[in-house]
């Protein structure tokens, strides 16, 4: 399985006869999981968090979840990082989708997101979760 995000396209013909990229005007609205020769759209709002599992990551959705061949970082560098939190070097969170945030010790957090699922961040990624709290 493979990602693939909707977004304008990432390079423009240049005066020299070159490619110079391009950036989107915005992030995607959905995704797009390529799972056994099709493609599946899930929608940005409905992804709750996502989690590395070894060369895969899972995608949790409002639907259910979704093992993509994929890495964490790369998927990340195509969301919008001012509603996608990384928390932790093998998770991401959709911060719309936080019901509460528990403070552990030196700086970690468990936070429980849509559906009772508990993702712990990490003191690496403290600012990101201290960042909601205001």
């Amino acid at each position: 399985m493979h990602v693939f995000s909707e977004r304008l396209p990432m390079s423009s013909q240049s005066a020299a006869g070159g490619v110079t990229p391009a950036l989107p005007a915005s992030f995607p609205g959905r995704i797009v999981l390529k799972r056994d020769g099709e493609f599946h759209f899930v929608r940005a709002t409905d992804v709750v968090w996502i989690e590395a599992e070894g060369d895969f990551i899972k995608v949790h959705t409002l639907q259910g979840a979704h093992l993509v061949r994929q890495t964490l970082t790369r998927l990340a560098a195509s969301l919008d990082p001012a509603v996608f939190l990384r928390v932790h070097r093998s998770a991401i969170v959709n911060s719309h989708r936080i019901e509460k945030i528990a403070p552990l010790y030196r700086g970690d957090y468990l936070i429980t997101v849509t559906g009772g699922a508990q993702v712990r961040s990490s003191r690496a990624y403290a600012a990101s979760v201290q960042s909601l709290l205001g």
